[in-house]
């Protein structure tokens, strides 16, 4: 039995992590018409500098996932912790104007490095909450209690939604947006007081001759079996893919194309998150009945035929009917995801394997995906357009699952 003061101290860094993370997508259009006021293409720019600090995730796994290989998985966790705190607090007390042009260049600079810093330390949280989860879970109950993860992020994107209403509603843009980092560093004290207790994984420490070995072996020793490694990166990348659309596209779609008030658009958002948190549960409780691989696949096939139509619902305002399409696609396949890929990296890579498949997957789709979502509707002119790169994905996904499992079968 896992019992709540080990699992509470994990899920309070995944709550911080999606807080932060949605707080900037709620938030990008905001940043766009304050840091970069002055650039032809400021959304873009804005989405770029989202973009940094996915690129930093994977750079974050290999450190922190080496530590937690060899040194054990909750001091990587409180190192990344840190460095996370660290970035977090700065974030607010960066100015915006500036009458020297090089000022103006050094705040913004400052900026970005602030989101790359928090990149480098989300590149160890992610991979690290999921192997402690699964590795203090019961055998039959995996799935549940990494929804757990998922449904404290959700509730992290909540939480992002109700502070960023809040402070949009009584306060300027210019002093809405640094509150709502302020109460972040609240979340930081919160954070540090519960990882005091957190338990190191009992799986690790009865690794002792495994971890003797890793050190000495190369650390991009990972990367030597890439058939299997990019089929893992491929998965991660769609839930990259769909969590961003959940969390980040969505609220840019009922602003930019649909015109509605931001502090209406979010309201919508968080509509959509409860829907979601209530399918991660749903489906991780009957994830115990099924075989993960058959989930998974269900998953996409419905991703790939559902795709056009939650578009083409929220263009034509059936919100709800698309709301609830975009949840299912997101809960059915998140939870799940996690715990297929775990049984394939080998002992003493569990940790480095799973933040890195994680956090590539993440930055080359998730990452990428408002910039890629804004240029797709602006090309094209298609406002239902982006659907096509879902449901690419989810073909793309599909034959990767396939080709991972047949390549687990020949290892055998």
């Amino acid at each position: 039995m896992v019992y709540k003061k080990k699992i509470f101290p994990i899920l309070a860094g995944n709550f911080f992590e999606l807080y932060d993370f949605s707080l900037y997508g709620l938030f990008s259009i905001l940043f766009s018409n304050l840091f970069f006021k002055d650039c032809e293409h400021n959304l873009t720019i804005s989405f770029f500098v989202f973009f940094c600090g996915f690129l930093a995730r994977p750079i974050g796994s290999i450190i922190f996932g080496y530590i937690g290989d060899i040194y054990g998985r909750k001091k990587s966790i409180l190192l990344s912790t840190t460095l996370m705190a660290f970035s977090s607090f700065l974030i607010p007390f960066i100015p915006i104007d500036a009458t020297l042009p090089w000022l103006k260049v050094l705040f913004v600079t400052m900026f970005i490095l602030c989101r790359v810093l928090q990149g480098l330390s989300m590149g160890g949280e992610t991979g690290g909450a999921i192997v402690l989860l699964y590795e203090l879970g019961s055998l039959e109950n995996k799935n549940l209690y990494i929804s757990f993860l998922y449904i404290s992020g959700a509730l992290g994107s909540l939480a992002a939604i109700f502070v960023s209403y809040i402070s949009l509603k009584y306060f300027s843009p210019d002093a809405a947006w640094r509150i709502a980092y302020f109460i972040n560093i609240v979340f930081i004290f919160f954070l540090f007081y519960m990882r005091r207790t957190i338990s190191e994984s009992t799986f690790f420490l009865k690794q002792q001759h495994v971890r003797k070995s890793v050190r000495k072996r190369n650390i991009f020793e990972i990367l030597e079996n890439m058939p299997r490694n990019i089929c893992s990166i491929m998965l991660g990348g769609f839930m990259g893919a769909i969590s961003c659309n959940l969390f980040v596209n969505v609220n840019i779609y009922l602003i930019t194309i649909k015109g509605i008030e931001y502090k209406i658009s979010i309201l919508y958002v968080s509509e959509m998150i409860f829907f979601y948190i209530v399918f991660v549960y749903f489906f991780s409780k009957i994830s115990r009945y099924f075989d993960n691989y058959k989930i998974i696949m269900l998953s996409l096939i419905f991703t790939f035929l559902t795709s056009y139509w939650a578009y083409f619902l929220l263009y034509n305002s059936y919100y709800i009917c698309s709301f609830l399409l975009f949840s299912i696609t997101a809960a059915s396949f998140n939870p799940i995801f996690n715990s297929y890929i775990y049984k394939y990296f080998p002992l003493n890579w569990k940790y480095t394997g799973m933040a890195l498949s994680c956090s590539i997957g993440v930055s080359l789709f998730g990452g990428t995906f408002p910039l890629i979502f804004s240029s797709l509707i602006h090309l094209t002119n298609n406002k239902i357009f982006p659907a096509i790169y879902l449901m690419v994905l989810s073909v793309l996904t599909a034959l990767c699952t396939k080709k991972l499992k047949k390549l687990h079968h020949l290892s055998l």
